[in-house]
């Protein structure tokens, strides 16, 4: 391995651990709905309680590490505005930190959570035709 190659994999680490684990609890969730509705069944409290909190706390891992990543302050409040109005403060941040090209990491997360959402369609008309 090369030193730069070497010097970039941290990098890279970085920038795609919070995009899989954001990716994976779109799915879980996605995916888990879909499979109590194929079986018939009333979702479970647990499995309620935890597909509302576990993609918020993905989507507050992701916007962390991008603050980070981008050298954006963090302020005590942080936390509390992105629970009261992410769809505000994700936006404001990312055109802040990348201007334009900040519309890219938007439509990621966008097409992030619709390709989950495709996966549990694709789900739910193919195994509810069998």
């Amino acid at each position: 391995m090369t030193k730069e190659a070497a010097s970039s994999s941290p990098h890279l680490s970085r920038v795609w651990v919070p995009w899989l684990i954001l990716v994976l609890a779109f799915l879980i969730g996605n995916v888990g709905d879909t499979l109590y509705i194929l079986f018939e069944l009333a979702p479970s409290p647990l499995f309620g309680t935890l597909s509302g909190i576990v993609p918020l706390a993905a989507i507050w891992y992701w916007f962390w590490h991008y603050l980070l990543r981008h050298g954006v302050p963090v302020h005590i409040d942080t936390g509390l505005f992105l629970e009261v109005a992410p769809f505000v403060v994700i936006p404001v941040h990312v055109v802040r930190a990348e201007r334009w090209w900040g519309l890219l990491t938007l439509g990621g997360l966008v097409m992030a959570y619709l390709a989950t959402y495709v996966v549990a369609l694709v789900l739910y008309y193919t195994a509810g035709a069998s």
